[in-house]
């Protein structure tokens, strides 16, 4: 029977191996009349283990920030080759212990395949599902118009929570006040720096917040100030003629006439300041044109200035 077991003259026999192993089995027949005799063999491979498959399967699961993994345990110990199937159409792997990145929300039913082809099933099959719940991403602003650069008596914002992932509000206007509603409407009556903050509460996955800050200014003169002596003498004081209040970022000109009614300059750049190079003392007639800084409102100048040295 090839592990020592011998039968003599039986010409059928049933023989149960009790220990796992390959073994050689050997038939003899002899014909002592004609002196013949033959052997013939074959081989019995005797394994007693099956494949068993004992994956862990995950819990239903709350995502709240990608990335969105879920982990996967497979066999202890691991087999020699594992093949896994996520359930999403796209997904697989042959890792014993693998983790995936799902992109959404669902119910995927899971396959798991252990493989050993040293035994005698070779393979065994587990299916699960899982269910994975990804929570909204939250998304929200806080914007209002700023209030006017020259200053105000009083500031009112206007807020409105039009994004996503929230279930409730709370509005923190940063003076002490609280509004828990979708809109906050609020109106700061003493100047300062306020920050703003917006904390939304999702019920599944805690709260996110985001703030914003304001600065609002008592009232201050909206007059621009339109100098009427410039001295461009190199002692780095009123060097050039500047003009303040004057929104630099609007459309801008500038003519300059000598009292001749030559034109001696023009501009229209508000950074490029006129420092009278090449010119006498004496006075000089402006036309201007530009936008006032506090009122936004465009205007027209006109008017002498003394260069001075």
């Amino acid at each position: 029977m090839g592990n020592g077991s011998t039968f003599i003259n039986d010409t059928s026999i049933n023989y149960t191996y009790v220990n796992p192993g390959t073994y050689i089995v050997t038939f003899e027949a002899y014909d002592f009349v004609c002196n013949n005799n033959a052997t013939i063999t074959d081989t019995v491979f005797f394994n007693p283990n099956i494949t068993n498959v004992n994956a862990v399967v995950p819990p239903n699961i709350l995502l709240c920030d990608a990335p969105y993994v879920v982990n996967f345990t497979g066999n202890t110990p691991a087999s020699p080759n594992n093949y896994w199937d996520f359930g999403d159409g796209v997904g697989t792997s042959t890792q014993s212990n693998p983790s995936y990145t799902y992109s959404g929300s669902g119910l995927y039913n899971v396959m798991y395949v252990a493989i050993d082809s040293s035994t005698c099933n070779i393979a065994d099959t587990v299916n699960f599902s899982v269910q994975v719940t990804i929570a909204p991403v939250f998304s929200a602003s806080i914007d209002f118009t700023p209030p006017p650069p020259c200053g105000v008596d009083s500031f009112i914002v206007e807020l409105a929570f039009t994004g996503t992932g929230a279930d409730s509000l709370l509005w923190d206007m940063g003076d002490g006040t609280q509004i828990t509603s979708n809109v906050a409407l609020y109106e700061y009556s003493s100047s300062g720096t306020y920050i703003i903050t917006l904390v939304a509460y999702n019920f599944l996955c805690g709260d996110k917040s985001i703030s914003n800050e304001v600065t609002f200014s008592d009232i201050a003169s909206t007059e621009s100030i339109i100098p009427n002596v410039f001295t461009p003498n190199g002692d780095g004081m009123n060097d050039k003629l500047v003009f303040i209040g004057i929104d630099e970022t609007a459309e801008y000109s500038i003519q300059i006439f000598n009292r001749w009614g030559l034109q001696v300059y023009e501009g229209t750049d508000a950074l490029a300041h006129w420092d009278g190079g090449g010119h006498e003392n004496g006075t000089y007639f402006y036309i201007l044109r530009y936008t006032d800084f506090c009122s936004n409102e465009e205007t027209m100048s006109k008017g002498t200035i003394t260069l001075f040295r």
